[in-house]
């Protein structure tokens, strides 16, 4: 995720957890905030489980899967000889 994006949500929820304290009526939409910003943080610190890439079979372009892991990504792939963009596929809990 955009560094520049991670650091907006944790000032926003610190913001809204100095904001929501003795603001009853604000309180509620206050924590949503919070739990939304909390949530941007979580995918932020996610580490891919597998890699999408594109292969071709009969001339037609399909999309195959590799769980392996980002330390060695590139050696795989070069190995491969595949020069399209590889997608990291992630685990939400």
């Amino acid at each position: 995720m955009n560094d520049e994006i991670l650091e907006l949500a944790i000032d926003l929820k610190n913001k809204a957890k100095v904001l929501s304290v003795g603001h009853e009526r604000s309180y509620v939409n206050l924590n949503t905030l919070i739990k939304i910003c909390e949530y941007i943080e979580h995918i932020n610190n996610l580490q891919p489980v597998a890699w999408m890439y594109p292969v071709f079979h009969d001339e037609k372009m399909q999309f195959t899967t590799d769980a392996v892991t980002s330390e060695n990504i590139d050696i795989h792939f070069q190995s491969h000889g595949s020069p399209f963009k590889v997608t990291p596929l992630y685990k939400l809990d």
